[in-house]
């Protein structure tokens, strides 16, 4: 769609996303993630935001936000804060403009 003229153009691309683990000592693992945030599904179409970050890895903007599902797979994806009704509107937008 729109792209800095060094990203890569592969099927697959590695970003980052406000999901972290922590391991105890025990070897027990926690997941923190940021504001309510939904993570991606493997194997499921996105459209996604994207902006290099200071890491020079690639994440999403504005979280949730930042990523529209497109094959009706992700049910979590507009069901955040409330907000499914602006969501739902800018997926229609983006599929749209982009004929997704």
């Amino acid at each position: 769609m729109k792209k800095p003229t060094d990203f890569p153009v592969t099927d697959r691309i590695k970003a980052v996303e406000p999901v972290g683990l922590i391991t105890e000592s025990d070897k027990l693992q926690t997941k923190v993630k940021a504001d309510h945030y939904s993570e991606l599904k493997a194997d499921k179409k996105y459209v996604m935001f994207l902006k290099k970050n200071t890491f020079g890895q690639y994440s999403l903007i504005n979280m949730n936000n930042g990523k529209f599902n497109l094959d009706g797979t992700d049910v979590s994806d507009l069901t955040q804060d409330g907000e499914s009704g602006i969501k739902m509107k800018l997926k229609q937008q983006i599929e749209s403009k982009f004929g997704l």
